[in-house]
């Protein structure tokens, strides 16, 4: 997708990278494009859109200037520019006109980087400036970061296999907890976390509503009225890591509506709490009321007859995928290890889930990738000797 977005950037362009022409009625007049596939929607460059970029654009009195399109989102447009003071290449966000006023992201970003001693706080990129451009469509805050080389999915995905090599993999786990280790490197390979737009710290400001991909979600944001806390992180940081070590997300579904996401989620782990359960009124579609799945005649749609449990997805999407690349595959130990951190971490109950809690142990005096213990919201324990607070982690 990125190759073709970087192609049909360029100023020649083969006719079928355009579909039907289209209309945008501007302020300042008719703007006529053609649709092109993988990039933003086009009919957000209208006021209170997005704002009109170039290759070669100078930004902020000329210190930034274009070179290439990082990616997009549906609130900002991402650029690799140069920074002409300093010789660097920086990741310029420009923010659409009409959510640029109530954005908190830099803040979000500058508090997390200046946290002292935060678990992961390297993986927070160093926010460069702020600064607002106009132009026809509005004023457009812009971020300005530094400048990461792919993400995680494209790096994997451009593997001979799809898969991350097994250190690569646990490495970068590592550093999702801001775990240092000698053994578990990338070399100078960091990685990043980005986009901040929709972050929030739930120690000041309440949200009952989550715009995290629908797979991703943990149930409360479905089901519970509470509003969301760093529990819910946690589930997603979950289904993440399971994706960075196999090679197929945890959880499935062609259309991932909501009852769909459910039902993955029930047929992994089991019946929803009672409170939650009778409020799905779609689970006798897929689930009986002992949380069986029901035979394909019973519900709408195929349905497997196997249940498709953890183990049986470790076993197929992590186990197997690494057989078939030729690659190591987890010992008893670390599958063990491994199961034991994620169910900790996707606990239906929010208030039941761990916390910050992936250790490497010193065993027989060495240090064992994947040993963890655990700690939950309810209760608080001793991890390597020390003390870690739920309240120190931070909302990304």
């Amino acid at each position: 997708m990125y190759s073709m977005l970087r192609t049909c950037l360029r100023t020649s362009l083969p006719g079928k990278c355009f579909g039907p022409r289209h209309t945008s009625r501007a302020r300042r007049g008719i703007t006529r494009y053609r649709l092109i596939e993988d990039v933003e929607d086009l009919n957000k460059y209208c006021p209170g859109g997005y704002h009109p970029t170039y290759i070669g654009d100078q930004l902020n009195n000329g210190r930034y200037q274009v070179v290439d399109k990082l990616g997009y989102g549906g609130y900002s447009t991402i650029w690799l520019a140069r920074d002409l003071r300093t010789s660097k290449y920086v990741a310029v966000k420009v923010v659409t006109a009409d959510t640029s006023d109530g954005l908190a992201e830099s803040i979000l970003m500058k508090d997390l980087y200046d946290a002292p001693s935060k678990p992961g706080k390297e993986t927070i990129p160093t926010l460069v400036e702020e600064f607002w451009v106009t132009g026809p469509n509005g004023k457009h805050r812009c971020i300005v970061t530094a400048a990461a080389q792919m993400s995680l999915h494209d790096a994997r995905e451009a593997s001979i296999h799809g898969l991350f090599q097994p250190k690569v993999a646990q490495s970068i786990v590592a550093q999702l907890f801001g775990v240092p280790s000698n053994e578990l490197t990338l070399g100078r390979d960091k990685i990043m976390i980005s986009d901040f737009g929709e972050s929030f710290n739930p120690q000041t400001l309440s949200k009952r509503f989550s715009k995290t991909l629908p797979l991703l979600q943990p149930p409360e944001t479905r089901f519970s009225d509470e509003p969301l806390l760093f529990p819910s992180d946690m589930w997603t940081l979950a289904c993440t890591i399971w994706e960075i070590l196999g090679h197929r997300p945890l959880f499935e579904a062609y259309f991932a509506s909501a009852d769909r996401v459910t039902k993955e989620q029930v047929e992994v782990f089991g019946k929803l709490p009672p409170e939650w359960w009778g409020n799905w009124s779609k689970r006798l579609d897929w689930i009986n009321e002992e949380g069986e799945l029901k035979l394909s005649s019973e519900g709408p749609g195929f349905q497997d007859v196997v249940r498709r449990t953890l183990d049986v997805r470790f076993e197929h999407n992590i186990q197997k995928s690494r057989i078939e690349a030729g690659l190591e595959v987890m010992t008893d130990k670390e599958k063990r290890a491994f199961q034991t951190m994620l169910r900790s971490m996707l606990r239906f109950q929010p208030k039941k889930r761990a916390g910050v809690f992936l250790v490497l142990e010193e065993i027989d005096g060495t240090k064992a990738p994947g040993d963890i213990m655990v700690v939950t919201h309810e209760t608080m324990r001793l991890v390597d000797g020390k003390f870690l607070k739920w309240r120190d982690q931070a909302t990304l």
